[in-house]
């Protein structure tokens, strides 16, 4: 028995450079037959090794092609060794052939989605919704886009498809995507929907390979995921209508305390009109003296509260002592109230201090004619 010749390689179509760069070419080489075919990837031709039938170099563009272009021998290998282990004799288109998914209707996995969503939609108002379809779409894309990312390619033949695709699929969803479990599996149901979609009309088309019983089987595990996945579709719409209906609950809930709150605050403004001219005295007793709420409780009271420590200034940047001072809040003729020490403004209070701090130090005092605000 002669010894099968078998070769791949690469090569740039000079012919078609446009702006220094070329379009890549691939070649399979089969006991003397020959098919050629685009690998759909290009290159500056001064990066190409002629010799090597690769990028040249350690650049990122080098490194990514080169990546790209393994993959696609790897891919060819793989029809190779398919198509030997089945047929007697095997030409170089038909390995090309099968790498490009040409040759039946439903060869490719993308082609099969898209004739499966084309069912999917004829059917939508009757048996089926535009939400599940919608769905259905997603999925497709989500197949599509890590063909793209992972293999480099387009679509991809019905015949690579394996465990390893699905798992692999599986994680590209969970890192690429973000998605969780149960949308993960609910994607991988469509992809095998649609591929026993296409191995029912494959089988159909050549039912001599499988039998009928084996159509049959097909055809009911189809319609077992059609059902499935609208099960699981309708299961996902009522989780998030439950949801939905907890967000407005919690949304009406808010709002009604929100307007409890309003109405509350227009009653204080309505009877109490004094608490909003308060609120500056409140801030500053909090913010700079440093009043805990039950001093602040008390003088808001209109009480007379006895206190001793230190009390910070921010005219001065001071704290000063007292051993005891008697605080209370005062409210003049024009309505507004002030913090009073010891019967007096608290900014004469504090200037008293200073004053008493700088002779006691011997320094001359200075007169102040400034005031400050709350």
């Amino acid at each position: 028995m002669a010894r099968s010749t078998f070769k791949v390689l690469f090569y740039v179509n000079g012919s078609k450079e446009k702006d220094g760069i070329v379009p890549i070419m691939g070649r399979v080489t089969i006991n003397g037959t020959v098919a050629q075919f685009s690998c759909k990837q290009t290159i500056p031709k001064t990066l190409w090794d002629a010799k090597g039938n690769r990028a040249k170099g350690k650049s990122t563009e080098a490194r990514d092609i080169n990546l790209a272009l393994d993959n696609i021998k790897a891919q060819i290998i793989k029809h190779y060794q398919r198509i030997s282990d089945r047929e007697a004799y095997v030409t170089a288109e038909m390995v090309r052939n099968a790498y490009q998914g040409i040759g039946s209707e439903y060869e490719t996995l993308i082609k099969a989605f898209d004739k499966d969503c084309a069912n999917f939609l004829k059917r939508v108002g009757k048996d089926r919704s535009i939400g599940t379809y919608k769905v259905m779409v997603r999925a497709r894309n989500y197949v599509a886009a890590f063909i793209k990312s992972f293999y480099k390619r387009t679509d991809m033949s019905m015949l690579e498809l394996t465990p390893d695709f699905i798992k692999e699929f599986a994680a590209y969803l969970t890192a690429e995507r973000g998605l969780k479990n149960a949308t993960i599996w609910l994607n991988c149901m469509w992809l095998k929907g649609a591929a026993t979609t296409a191995a029912t009309n494959i089988a159909e088309s050549v039912g001599s390979l499988f039998g009928s019983n084996k159509v049959k089987t097909l055809e009911r595990e189809n319609s077992a995921l059609q059902n499935r996945i609208s099960e699981l579709e309708n299961e996902a719409q009522q989780r998030e209508e439950r949801q939905a209906k907890q967000v407005q609950e919690v949304k009406n809930a808010y709002e009604q305390q929100n307007r409890r709150l309003s109405e509350f605050v227009d009653f204080v403004k309505r009877y109490f009109p004094y608490v909003e001219r308060l609120m500056p005295v409140i801030n500053f007793l909090r913010d700079r003296l440093g009043f805990n709420d039950e001093i602040i409780r008390r003088l808001c009271e209109f009480k007379e509260v006895g206190i001793k420590g230190k009390l910070y200034s921010s005219e001065f940047n001071q704290s000063f002592d007292t051993r005891h001072s008697v605080c209370s809040i005062k409210q003049d003729e024009s309505g507004k109230f002030d913090f009073k020490i010891d019967g007096v403004s608290h900014v004469s209070w504090f200037r008293r201090k200073k004053d008493e701090f700088m002779e006691a130090l011997g320094m001359p005092i200075k007169k102040q004619n400034r005031d400050i605000k709350l």
